[in-house]
Formats: C-alpha cells, structure tokens, sequence
C-alpha cells in the first residue's frame, strides 16, 4: 500500500464527497481512504457508507464529537497500513494526479511538503503557494509557506510517525501545528516540492478555526502553551521566537477583541505568553 489517506468527518455533507472523488480519481491501486466519522448529525455518515459501497473506503465511526481533528485522525494512523500518510480535511481536495507524482519522485523523505493553492468556499483563487524542490534546513522549515496548512498536502511516512510515537492531541485545537512540529524536533528528512496537490478552502462557514468562542480561546491557550513548551525545549532561542512571531501573533491579533478579562489572565500566565513579552515585543 503507497499511501493511507485520513479524513477526520464531522458535518461535512456538502463536502467529503468532493473530496473523496478527489482521491479516487488518482487511481484506486495501492492506495487506502480511511474516513473517520466524528460525531456527524447530518447525512455524513450515510454518505461514507454510499462511497464505502462503491469505492470500498474503510469507515470509523465515533458516536459523540470529540470536538477536534486529533481523535480522529489518531484513529486512523491506528488503522493504517500505508507506506505514506495523508491528512486532508473533507472540506477540501487533490489536485489532478500530483500527490502521486510527488510521492513517485520523492518517497524516502519523512515528510514531503507539497505546494497548494486557497480559494474560498465560492471557488474564488484567493491565493497559490508554490514551493522550491529542495531539502528543507532548520531555518528554512520556519517559513510560513512551508508551515501553512502543512498537513493538508503533506506525506508523511508512516514507519518515521510510529517509530517516534507521534500521534495528535486529542483535547485542543492547534494539534496539526503540534504534530508537525513535533515531526521536526524529532529530525525529520524533509523535502518541499514544486507539486500543487492541493485545493484548501479559508474560512468554510462552521469551520473549527472560524468560530471563535470561549472554548476555541481556552483551548488555542492550551495548544500554544505545549507549542512553546515543545520548541523551547527543542529549538534554539532565534528558532523559537521566529516561531512564535509567526504562529502566535497574527492568532492573538484575530481574537484579542473576544478575550474575557478571565482569558486574558490565562493568557498571562502561560510562559509563552511571558517569553514574548519578554524577548519579543510588548503584548497588550
């Protein structure tokens, strides 16, 4: 088996279908979709079951919503058999044949990071990221177009993930960034590529990441704690503040005006919340 895809589903009817297709149309040999259902209390299920018959997609099926992607996306390294790894969201999908073009040209890598392109949920470009082929240094790997929306058009080999015990939180938004960097602090051979495989669609209405309530706030609080815990640990001092600029302020910029006064003493007391203040710049 090349390559084990994982959809983590929850509510997303108008959606994973599209994405399935996407999958198929790259050929069914070799490769295996793994459809985690989280919870959904719309038709997505009964639309996995549709593809499972036609396509033969292997359904896990949760009964309550976990709340986020980790738990699913767990269950589904669990299950996989896969030489490579693929995370992709069911509200977007593959472009053409190029995953399977990266993955021939480029297997042996830990991680293969792939370019992309954004639209909003109308179809509109918004954006395209094309990246260098080339190995990625530690400098290098800090790039926002590396980092941004990485596990969506990433392969990631499976025997690298289970050797070093990787696996998502379960209990916080954020966990795809913990995952990745958690992949880098264990010396990950990385490569980017020139590929665009992927079509990611910002700002889906009902999305997780664009609903920003008292639960999204307290639990982003918790996964940049870890987040800084794992680099300041990992990293040396200009890594971790370049990395901290770059995944910290532009989120404490989106939800500064959502914040409680309870929050934001939260906020203060994390030590990644200190570092900035103290290494960085001047946080209100």
């Amino acid at each position: 088996m090349k390559i084990s895809f994982i959809l983590p589903c929850h509510n997303v009817e108008d959606y994973v279908r599209k994405c399935v297709d996407s999958i198929i149309a790259m050929g069914e040999a070799d490769i295996e979709i793994i459809a985690v259902n989280d919870g959904s209390t719309d038709n997505t299920l009964n639309i996995l079951n549709e593809l499972k018959n036609q396509h033969g997609i292997k359904i896990i099926s949760f009964d309550n919503a976990s709340g986020f992607a980790g738990r699913p996306r767990n269950a589904g390294i669990e299950a996989a058999s896969g030489e490579y790894l693929a995370f992709i969201d069911p509200d977007d999908y593959y472009l053409g044949n190029e995953l399977i073009k990266a993955y021939e040209k480029y297997q042996g890598n830990d991680i293969i990071v792939n370019s992309f392109k954004i639209s909003n949920p109308q179809g509109k470009i918004l954006d395209k990221i094309v990246l260098k082929d080339a190995n990625v240094d530690r400098c290098k790997f800090l790039w926002r177009q590396v980092v941004n929306v990485c596990n969506q058009r990433s392969l990631y080999k499976r025997s690298f993930i289970n050797s070093h015990n990787i696996r998502f939180y379960e209990d916080c938004i954020g966990e795809d960034l913990l995952f990745l960097y958690t992949t880098y602090v264990n010396g990950a051979k990385i490569r980017t590529t020139k590929y665009i495989t992927t079509m990611y669609i910002d700002d889906r209405v009902g999305s997780l990441s664009t609903v920003i309530s008292s639960h999204y706030i307290e639990s982003s609080i918790l996964a940049y704690e870890r987040f800084f815990n794992l680099i300041n640990k990992n990293l040396c001092s200009k890594e971790v503040n370049s990395a901290i600029g770059e995944h910290f302020l532009g989120y404490y910029l989106k939800v500064r005006t959502s914040i409680s006064s309870k929050q934001k003493e939260l906020i203060m007391s994390t030590n990644f919340y200190k570092h900035i203040k103290k290494n960085i710049v001047k946080v209100k």
